[in-house]
């Protein structure tokens, strides 16, 4: 049985990655409906140059945000490991490397395709 100071921190643990993957999805949700339509409003002349600036822009908003997502779904993990949200913090965990996959291996290599003009 935990502690009432074990529960509180496992609390703040997963509202901390509520509120991140909050942060995450509204970010994704922005640059879906609105940014990237807003690519078909740039010539073709200045698209490289225009594509790496949203890039070099979202980078800083988005890296340390997956960062943040994955150290706290790995310490969510350890914390609740004897607990009965162990399946849904794996589940978790699991969502989590899934979209550091598909980040890397789809989604960086269609914008190395579309800086190249």
């Amino acid at each position: 049985m935990s502690t009432p100071a074990e529960q509180v921190g496992t609390m703040l643990l997963l509202q901390s990655q509520l509120i991140v993957a909050a942060a995450m999805t509204g970010i994704i949700w922005l640059v879906q409906l609105v940014v990237y339509p807003q690519f078909l409003n740039v010539g073709i002349g200045e698209f490289s140059r225009y594509h790496k600036r949203h890039l070099s822009g979202i980078r800083m908003l988005v890296a340390p945000l997956m960062v943040t997502e994955l150290v706290l779904s790995a310490l969510a993990v350890w914390q609740v490991r004897q607990h009965s949200l162990q399946g849904l913090t794996i589940a978790a965990a699991a969502l989590t490397v899934a979209v550091w996959l598909t980040t890397f291996f789809i989604h960086v290599p269609l914008h190395r395709v579309l800086e190249g003009g």
